[in-house]
C-alpha cells in the first residue's frame, strides 16, 4: 500500500505504471485516457465514494465571501464547471 500527496500524483503513479491500481477519482481517466482506465465500484464497496464536503471554516475572517463561494460552487454555473471537467457531482 502507498499513499500519494495529491490527486495529480495518484494519477501519475498509475500512468507511469508504478502501481497496479489505485482507489481514486473517475476524472483520472479523462486526464490520461491512454494510460488510465476507470473501473467503477458499487457504492457499497467503498464507503463515501466520491464524497468531497464543502464548508465554511470556523476560523474564516469573512463568512459572507466564503458563503458566496459555496453558493457559486453549488450554482448551475458551478455544477457546469464540474461537469465540463468530468468530475462527479451530487449536490444536496
Amino acid at each position: 500500500m502507498n499513499y500519494t500527496e495529491s490527486c495529480d500524483r495518484t494519477a501519475s503513479v498509475v500512468a507511469l505504471k508504478a502501481v497496479d491500481a489505485v482507489i481514486g477519482w473517475e476524472v483520472f481517466e479523462h486526464w490520461n485516457p491512454e494510460q488510465i482506465e476507470t473501473i467503477k465500484l458499487n457504492k457499497n464497496e467503498i464507503i463515501r465514494i466520491g464524497y468531497i464536503p464543502i464548508a465554511i471554516s470556523k476560523y474564516t475572517k469573512n463568512k459572507k465571501i466564503a458563503q458566496k463561494f459555496i453558493d457559486y460552487v453549488i450554482s448551475d454555473k458551478g455544477k457546469s464547471i464540474f461537469k465540463e471537467y468530468k468530475y462527479f457531482f451530487n449536490f444536496k
